[in-house]
């Protein structure tokens, strides 16, 4: 069972990061040099905090660290859905395991899942 979680979370992780990687990588470091006018400016804010908090795109965590952001600021913000994605697949081991013990449990689990939303 614990292969088994391990391998659906690889696999998950290996289906999502390099694509990631790349484009936040290709972004950051190519994109401030394609273009210019009158509202290219607005395109560095995609950006525009990389430099202190690059490493929490590493990890698929900038959408909890730094706590507060104000919408649409940050590194990279737009990115938040694969980061949310991956950490709800994080969750999916948690809840096949209470259903394989339990039927109640797992029901339970996802109940109180999505009521604390």
């Amino acid at each position: 069972m614990l292969k088994d979680c391990l391998v659906f979370l690889a696999r998950k992780f290996l289906r999502l990061a390099p694509i990631f990687y790349f484009v936040f990588f290709l972004g950051w470091a190519i994109f401030p040099y394609m273009g210019s006018g009158p509202v290219w400016y607005n395109s560095e804010l995609i950006y525009n905090e990389c430099k202190s908090t690059f490493w929490t795109q590493l990890l698929f965590i900038s959408n909890m660290v730094p706590y507060y952001q104000p919408p649409n600021s940050g590194c990279f913000f737009w990115a938040w859905v694969v980061e949310c994605d991956l950490q709800l697949a994080l969750l999916i081991p948690l809840f096949v395991l209470a259903y394989n013990n339990s039927a109640l449990a797992g029901h339970f689990l996802v109940f109180f899942g999505v009521i604390s939303n």
